[in-house]
């Protein structure tokens, strides 16, 4: 194989998303290493890559190791949650690699640590793209699509995403998020509330209800760095009427404090693919706040959310390979524009009539 040809190594390679990533790649693209936990899972899985793909064994997250692991690489794809852990490690062994980075976090710290380290990558020549899965892909990408290239002064967000089960990794993450409780930024403050507070109903295309639920979300990082915008909430959508999530959800915040508990129900709960009772679709939703006091509205309509956040890696990685991206922290949305998400297979954005009373964001 050509010594022209980039060395791509991938973190968390055998879950779910990595597997629909690498299976997304052609041989004359990349020359993939495969990074996980378990050799035999990597030995197996580069077999069915094809020859020349690599594999290094990650026993953890450990500055020394990572850098050993990826050490020769030209870009560093991290698809192993959960990211408060992992991408501060990860990002800052790529940039001591003098390798590109790009994860899927939607995390808000894992992003703002990533966003700290932006400087340290300008000076190296490399360029950091944290949260390129569906959230915050969607949300930001939809977000900046209604603005138009105009300044943001308030967003309000929805992440639903619909997926056919889940991964370990992700159920980490998202036991992580319902132990930290809810937040926003006002006023370019970063403010912390419980689980459940501001918690209101909405209504999807496709007729059902919702409960949108404000939580720690990466576009509470992304939308005050990239665009300046002082006032955030991202929510995300749950099977709860809003009064049941305002009263049931701070004690269910408090129990998953415990750092045991969270790894005993993540363990037992990342079932990989179900078979679905029925497709559906994913959704994101936003209103947006000009500065000049316009409301915009708008839904984004997509498929299946793995697929998604595999279909938005793949095209980072295309374009930060090609040289796209500039050097320091962005995310894919920041670096190549709403036209980034357009061009998703399967993505329908639809701006529609603002509905201010009866929505989230909306109690102060």
């Amino acid at each position: 194989m050509p010594s022209s040809v980039p060395v791509v190594s991938v973190l968390g390679a055998t879950g779910r998303t990595g597997r629909l990533v690498i299976g997304g790649l052609q041989p004359e693209e990349v020359r993939l290493r495969l990074i996980g936990r378990s050799g035999s899972a990597l030995t197996t899985l580069a077999a069915d890559v094809g020859p020349g793909t690599e594999t290094a064994v990650l026993a953890g997250i450990d500055a020394d190791q990572v850098a050993g692991a990826i050490a020769g690489s030209d870009l560093v794809l991290n698809l192993a949650g959960p990211f408060t852990a992992t991408a501060p490690v990860v990002a800052n062994a790529a940039i001591g690699a003098d390798a590109s980075y790009i994860d899927i976090a939607n995390e808000r710290p894992a992003i703002a640590a990533l966003y700290g380290l932006s400087a340290l990558a300008v000076r190296a020549g490399v360029s950091l793209l944290p949260a390129s899965g569906y959230g915050t892909v969607t949300t930001e990408g939809l977000a900046v699509w209604l603005a138009g290239g105009n300044a943001m002064r308030r967003v309000d967000l929805g992440l639903l995403p619909w997926t056919a089960g889940t991964s370990a990794g992700a159920l980490e993450s998202v036991l992580e998020g319902l132990a930290t409780g809810a937040a926003r930024v006002r006023n370019g403050q970063y403010e912390r509330a419980r689980l459940g507070s501001g918690a209101a109903p909405l209504t999807l295309p496709d007729g059902r209800r919702v409960t949108l639920v404000p939580g720690d979300l990466g576009d509470l990082a992304t939308l005050p760095a990239g665009y300046g915008t002082p006032d955030v909430t991202a929510s995300v959508g749950v099977a709860l009427a809003p009064l049941l999530a305002r009263t049931l959800l701070p004690a269910v915040s408090g129990v998953m404090r415990s750092t045991a508990l969270r790894f005993r129900l993540s363990a037992a709960g990342g079932g990989g693919r179900r078979p679905p009772s029925r497709e559906r679709s994913s959704y994101s939703w936003a209103r947006v706040t000009l500065a000049d006091g316009e409301v915009r509205e708008g839904w984004l309509t997509a498929g299946e959310g793995y697929a998604f956040t595999a279909d938005a890696v793949l095209a980072a990685v295309r374009r930060t390979l090609s040289g796209d991206a500039l050097p320091g922290t962005s995310t894919a949305i920041r670096a190549f524009g709403p036209e980034f998400l357009e061009a998703l297979p399967g993505v329908r954005l639809e701006r529609v009539l603002p509905h201010l009373s009866g929505t989230p964001g909306r109690e102060d």
